[in-house]
């Protein structure tokens, strides 16, 4: 029920786009003011789309959490404003790469998604975070990025069939893993052979 909370105020339209004016200034100030946006989280999707709309990741470091006396309502709200702050930084990022920024500034957005590790196994941001490196590395065709993505990062695991050459029968599997990293590279450079 919760996850569920969570997706649908991330997906809430907030700050519909027609309250854009068009002047960078004067959308973000309309976005800060709490007299227009009387929701926080209104304020923060507002943030959110005007940063990607303008390709700056500075007006994402604005989503932020807000105190109440509710500790329920705090940590649920601290959630969604972590979950759409580094949306934010996910989205910009790429834009920024498809715009053609250079793969190293768009990386550089990527890492302020906030990360960490929880017992040794990536948290859904930690994923989020190496799935910005990933995106910025294919849409730039830069392998270099590829390597910030973290050595915890998801492992594929599979097996290859083995077959006897001479007859052609299947003698058994030989298994394999790839990282995160490695199968960054490897798309990269299916894409620019």
């Amino acid at each position: 029920m919760l996850v569920m909370l969570l997706a649908g105020l991330l997906l809430l339209p907030g700050c519909a786009k027609k309250g854009f004016s068009g002047d960078p200034a004067a959308d973000f100030a309309y976005c800060l003011d709490q007299n227009k946006l009387k929701l926080k989280i209104e304020r923060d999707r507002c943030l959110h789309n005007l940063a990607i709309r303008e390709k700056d990741p500075n007006m994402c470091s604005y989503i932020t959490g807000e105190w109440t006396s509710s500790s329920a309502f705090t940590i649920i709200d601290d959630a969604v404003t972590k979950n759409i702050r580094n949306d934010c930084y996910f989205q910009v990022a790429q834009r920024m790469a498809d715009a053609g920024f250079a793969s190293l500034i768009a990386a550089q957005v990527c890492e302020n998604i906030e990360a960490e590790a929880v017992n040794d196994i990536e948290s859904g941001n930690s994923l989020l975070r190496d799935q910005c490196f990933y995106e910025v590395a294919i849409i730039t065709l830069d392998s270099s990025i590829c390597s910030r993505i973290s050595d915890e990062a998801t492992k594929e695991y599979g097996a290859n069939p083995v077959y006897d050459p001479a007859t052609g029968d299947l003698i058994g599997y030989e298994s394999y893993d790839r990282s995160f990293q490695e199968i960054c590279e490897e798309e990269v450079i299916a894409r620019t052979s």
